[in-house]
């Protein structure tokens, strides 16, 4: 830990001298080794709680802010795979995942975390994907069928429009889905597409092109901006930031890892983290741009608040 403070302090004095946009305020350990390993840590859209995995995406647990107290939510299989958040963070969709006769079977369920109530929406299908989630309904496929799911009534309905566009990938291919239509992009040719993400205000497409890089393109799929080398990349609140890690590995583990912020027209990149003792992995935003959350190889979880400025 004394090694990390250094390091934190020589941060601070680096990026406010030179770039005057971001400072590091404060980084810290939220969970411990005899808390457990986590992994993929998220706020809810609140900030007060931070939700994780365990290994293999093994069960959900979350890190009160206020009371500084973790609790489980489940320890249901595949529960920590792209959960997701609705209604303020108040309720979680999430997967149950179990094996028949070696046949991997999905369940959808939901658990509202103030009634303490939990509910199967979907059981046990052979092919289910959850692309969104707005809290009042899923945006599903579902045996290779697009679908809403109505979560008040546990009902499915078909062609239904959205209109905020939606994002997935299918056969390494990004699609975008907005008013009932479906468009299957490849801007920078066939290749492997990955962690495609919508800008907050719906108007662009962040991607990373396995092996050449992480771009911002329109909703087209016209290339707008070069990221470069940046994995795991997410759009800040603000839509401003582009916030990632470039990661190192030989091949089956990691063997280095540290985290970036780029402006999104590819200005500005600011190294975050700087250590050769910590691998630090997978981050993502507060809900307020006032900080991220990450985990390191090891599975402790860190909350790191940031002070940014234009």
């Amino acid at each position: 830990m004394k090694n990390i403070n250094i390091l934190l302090a020589v941060i601070i004095f680096n990026v406010s001298v030179t770039a005057q946009s971001v400072i590091v305020l404060s980084n810290k350990s939220i969970t411990s080794f005899s808390d457990g390993q986590f992994y993929f840590p998220k706020s809810n859209p609140a900030g007060s709680k931070i939700f994780f995995t365990s290994t293999n995406y093994k069960g959900l647990w979350y890190y009160d802010t206020g009371s500084k107290i973790i609790r489980q939510v489940n320890n249901y299989s595949g529960a920590g795979y792209k959960f997701r958040f609705g209604e303020g963070g108040n309720k979680i969709l999430f997967r149950k995942v179990k094996y028949i006769n070696k046949k991997k079977f999905t369940s959808l369920a939901v658990i509202d975390l103030v009634k303490r109530k939990e509910s199967v929406l979907i059981p046990e299908a052979r092919k289910l994907k959850v692309i969104d989630f707005t809290g009042e309904d899923a945006f599903v496929k579902l045996e290779n069928k697009i679908q809403f799911l109505s979560i008040t009534k546990s009902k499915l309905k078909k062609n239904k429009l959205t209109v905020k566009p939606k994002v997935d990938i299918e056969n390494r291919d990004i699609v975008v889905y907005q008013n009932g239509k479906r468009k299957v992009l490849q801007p920078l040719g066939k290749g492997i597409y990955l962690w495609p993400s919508i800008s907050p205000d719906g108007t662009k497409l962040l991607f990373t092109f396995g092996g050449n890089g992480t771009y911002i393109s329109d909703l087209d799929g016209n290339i707008l901006t070069n990221i470069g080398y940046a994995n795991y990349p997410s759009w800040s609140p603000d839509g401003k930031w582009i916030l990632f890690m470039k990661d190192k590995d030989d091949g089956y583990n990691f063997t280095g890892s540290d985290l970036y912020v780029i402006k999104a027209d590819g200005s500005k990149e600011i190294q975050l983290t700087s250590s050769d003792d910590v691998i630090e992995l997978y981050p993502s935003w507060l809900p307020d741009n006032s900080g991220i959350v990450y985990n390191t190889s090891s599975g402790i979880v860190y909350l790191m608040k940031l002070k940014i400025s234009d």
